[in-house]
């Protein structure tokens, strides 16, 4: 089941970008070329986090040598710049993380790719005096574009979700009483949706007995204080990889304050 679900992910990756690639060029071997790109853009999703920027390069840079094969006018001089820069961009972004172990570039990554689609338009439009008027009809195709990413994104999320390992059991044998129910239920709002209120509602409510505050304060300080990172600016895709890792964060972080309260004679 997981394999057919992964086939229709892909499936309608390489569609869309095959189907984006007619509207540009005539013949079917430049379309099934973007769509294999595609393919390739596709394959980074499943990735690990930072090797997916290398695929991402790669997929862009098969769109680039496509581009190429398309003609010889503006339109396809400026994809072959814009898709080989921002395969380029992609390639720096992995250096830099590399070199440095930050991921500032990555964060920031549409303000670097969009300097490099605006570059590519002012290096290959043939007439610089109108150049605004083709920098409109650039955002116009940009933002259909983005629709149609974000519409087959979502499509493959509901196709090819990640299935993550349930939380083990605080006991040997759980039990399907009101508590347990009631726990799961607060456990899976902080893990899947990031509402940590009913968790720690929930912890105060059953915290042991005669217990000082200040052990109850430290067992629960890593979750009250914990906030998930914000940023405007990211790129869709990787605020997908980061939502993924968010859920795997609080999962752990379930685990550790569980453990914890248990050491302090467990909840009540």
């Amino acid at each position: 089941m997981a394999k057919l679900r992964d086939l229709k992910s892909a499936a309608s990756s390489f569609l869309m970008w095959t189907v984006m690639a007619t509207m540009f060029t005539k013949g079917i071997l430049v379309p099934i070329i973007f769509g294999i790109g595609g393919l390739i853009l596709w394959a980074s999703h499943r990735a690990r986090r930072r090797e997916d920027l290398l695929v991402r390069a790669a997929g862009f840079m098969v769109m680039a040598l496509a581009s190429l094969l398309a003609g010889d006018g503006w339109l396809t001089r400026f994809l072959a710049l814009s898709f080989g820069g921002v395969s380029i961009a992609y390639l720096m972004v992995y250096a830099f993380y590399r070199l440095t172990g930050s991921d500032f570039l990555e964060r920031y990554f549409l303000v670097l790719a969009g300097s490099v689609v605006l570059s590519a338009l002012l290096a290959s439009y043939p007439h610089p005096g109108t150049v605004l008027f083709a920098l409109f009809y650039l955002l116009v195709a940009s933002a259909i574009v983005y629709l149609t990413y974000l519409t087959v994104t979502y499509v493959s999320a509901r196709i090819g979700k990640v299935e993550l390992d349930p939380l083990p059991p605080t006991s040997p044998n759980p039990k399907e009483d009101a508590y347990t129910l009631d726990l799961r239920r607060v456990v899976r709002a902080f893990v899947e949706k990031g509402d940590k209120t009913p968790l720690l509602v929930f912890i105060l409510r059953h915290s042991p007995r005669g217990v000082l505050d200040v052990h109850l304060e430290r067992a629960i300080r890593p979750l009250v204080e914990y906030r998930p990172p914000t940023n405007p600016l990211a790129p869709p895709w990787l605020e997908e990889k980061r939502a993924l890792e968010e859920v795997r964060r609080r999962k752990k972080l379930v685990e550790e304050i569980l453990k914890s309260i248990e050491s302090l004679e467990g909840l009540e």
